[in-house]
């Protein structure tokens, strides 16, 4: 089974449980390679511990791949 992206998304989310999605991509339905990378613009005002969310879902299905990290953004 082939798992081409829908779109990917990126949401940060502070103590304060604010959420600002920093990337919101598409790729029109391609194959994603073995290895991806985004560069992200973090808000200059949401320094400290962060949540961050990264939602890839998949184009030919109605499933989707969550990843939840901590990071402390300098």
């Amino acid at each position: 089974m082939s798992q081409e992206s829908a779109y990917i998304q990126h949401i940060i989310c502070t103590k304060a449980f604010h959420l600002h999605k920093i990337l919101d991509a598409t790729d029109n339905g391609a194959m994603p390679s073995e290895f991806m990378t985004h560069q992200v613009n973090i808000p200059s005002n949401e320094k400290g511990y962060q949540v961050l969310l990264s939602v890839w879902n998949i184009a030919d299905t109605g499933n989707a791949f969550y990843q939840v990290s901590d990071i402390n953004v300098q």
